[in-house]
């Protein structure tokens, strides 16, 4: 039904004067599919007058938005309060779509700088940012099966032998992990 579409709107002689809405066009797709779209939608995006595309992947719209023909390009959210009462309002998507490494870094980042006053946030940050953090160094010493604990016993296990192994000179700073933390 969507290669139909994009059909008609390839004869459609009067394209640059009408909007096209796409609602959803990648539900149930695989991922050359999503892409073959994306890339249709902006193929189209660059002829008509205006494209009007909504989704519930936010990472397609992020796609899309980024390659997208023009400068005046506005991304809004359907924002639902309950089931009778919703908004529409300008989103932004870049902050939505953010690993969850960043948004935990911003964080610490932000109560370092003292704009961020929740300490349990904080506090929840700290462990999966160090993981995460860890993971992305060594991605050939630490499985996704393994959590602080068990970086923390390979790092105190590295040899006298490896000081040239950038995971035995962290051992510095497992001490501080370990720590009590004053109340």
């Amino acid at each position: 039904a969507f290669a139909f579409f994009l059909s008609k709107l390839d004869r459609d002689t009067e394209i640059a004067e009408k909007v096209v809405i796409m609602d959803n066009p990648i539900c149930s797709l695989d991922s050359n599919r999503r892409k073959y779209t994306r890339q249709q939608i902006l193929r189209r995006a660059g002829v008509a007058k205006q494209v009007i595309l909504r989704s519930h992947d936010p990472f397609f719209l992020k796609s899309v938005s980024v390659d997208y023909p023009s400068n005046d390009t506005k991304l809004f959210k359907i924002h639902a309060f309950n089931a009778q009462y919703s908004t529409i309002e300008l989103w932004d998507i870049y902050s939505d779509t953010q690993s969850r490494y960043l948004e935990e870094f911003k964080i610490l980042c932000d109560y370092l700088d003292g704009t961020y006053r929740e300490e349990v946030a904080v506090a929840r940050c700290i462990r999966p940012l160090l993981e995460a953090n860890l993971r992305m160094r060594f991605p050939d010493r630490f499985l996704e099966s393994e959590w602080l604990g068990d970086f923390i016993k390979k790092v105190r296990n590295c040899s006298e032998d490896s000081r040239d192994d950038p995971l035995s000179r962290s051992e510095e700073h497992t001490s501080e992990l370990q720590s009590p933390v004053p109340i």
